[in-house]
């Protein structure tokens, strides 16, 4: 599981780092990613789960590493990603 810093303002482009001859996309849809507080590394978001998966809320928490805290990203294309927890919501 990779831990992500705070996000930022990106630019509409991806930003690819080059690994040998193999070039890498950030951010991989492949990896996991924990979005730790830039304010306590002991937290992170986590999504509360709830019988309505439209209920479901973003939260900070204690990091324990469970499948509400992991999230991986869905290209839309053009640059834009839905960031989706491995429990299968959008933020």
């Amino acid at each position: 599981m990779q831990r992500s810093r705070p996000w930022t303002n990106q630019p509409a482009t991806q930003p690819s780092i080059t690994t040998g001859s193999q070039p890498t996309v950030f951010p991989d849809p492949n990896a996991e990613y924990c979005f730790m507080s830039a304010l306590d590394q002991n937290k992170c978001i986590d999504i509360t789960v709830n019988a309505d998966p439209s209920q479901c809320k973003p939260i900070l928490y204690d990091a324990w590493g469970s499948k509400n805290q992991k999230f991986r990203f869905k290209s839309l294309g053009n640059g834009k990603y839905n960031i989706i927890s491995l429990l299968g919501y959008c933020l």
